[in-house]
């Protein structure tokens, strides 16, 4: 999630995140939704201000076809990895509006037909697999992700408001990780349940990792222009992304996690 199309963000995303990544053939990507930031003044939001918004789509009478155009352009050098894109609630407002889904015609630029498969909704699971392939045998392990594009409650000014949110919500669903956007917020937090193997009479432990997966939207103008987030006075948030990492051992999956971050 990265809000695209904002003066802050794209340079961002692509010198910091595609740059980074596109020849590691092992790292692999989730678009947690609202890659394109869809404030616009043809929507009638509010928000929208000219000085928050890359020139290019400010004096366009099209400017969320322009968006569309833009944020696929930045995806094309990782799209063979993009596993799965997130529907955002810039998206879903605009498909409310005007009856055409933005995430939808950006999958469809980077995989023709075969884009339906890339595009989950705003919520849903995910199921990875990894193989360990030792000297005698081959083993698969596998991750089930609980994605979603975000929850709003307690995301504004309070500084754990936002953790106890994912805490709270995440404890619904059965899931390795639990991955969230929405908020802008960049955090990430292992959780260890215990339990009781009867058939071994042994006391056991599963982690969950519980991510809040970050943003490239600057909250604070540079300038004297005042941004929304100014003014609602939201919490300054770290500008960056969520980074898991996964090594397949014979005994299982090593897990753990890493902010990007470039404030």
């Amino acid at each position: 999630m990265h809000h695209g199309n904002s003066l802050s963000s794209t340079r961002l995303f692509n010198d910091e995140l595609v740059k980074r990544h596109k020849d590691n053939k092992d790292c692999y990507f989730v678009d947690m939704g609202d890659g394109m930031d869809l404030i616009v003044g043809q929507a009638g939001d509010k928000r929208w201000k000219a000085s928050m918004v890359d020139p290019q789509y400010v004096g366009a009478d099209n400017p969320i076809d322009r968006m569309i155009e833009g944020y696929s352009g930045l995806l094309e050098p990782i799209k063979d990895r993009l596993i799965v894109m997130m529907d955002g609630n810039h998206s879903l407002s605009i498909l409310e509006r005007y009856g055409t889904n933005p995430t939808k015609r950006v999958a469809a630029r980077l995989w023709g037909e075969g884009a339906e498969d890339r595009v989950m909704g705003y919520s849903g699971f995910l199921v990875t697999r990894f193989v360990y392939r030792g000297t005698d045998h081959s083993r698969v392990r596998s991750l089930t992700w609980n994605l979603t594009h975000g929850i709003s409650n307690g995301t504004g000014k309070t500084l754990g408001g936002y953790i106890t949110s994912m805490g709270t919500d995440s404890t619904h669903y059965i899931a390795d990780i639990h991955a969230f956007g929405h908020n802008h917020r960049l955090t990430g937090v292992d959780r260890v349940k215990v339990g009781v193997d009867g058939n071994r009479k042994k006391i056991v432990s599963k982690k969950e990792v519980i991510l809040n997966t970050g943003t490239f939207l600057k909250s604070f103008s540079d300038s004297s222009d005042t941004s929304y987030a100014e003014r609602a006075r939201y919490i300054p948030g770290e500008l960056g992304y969520m980074e898991l990492n996964v090594r397949v051992e014979n005994k299982g999956l090593e897990i753990y996690h890493a902010k990007r971050t470039f404030l």
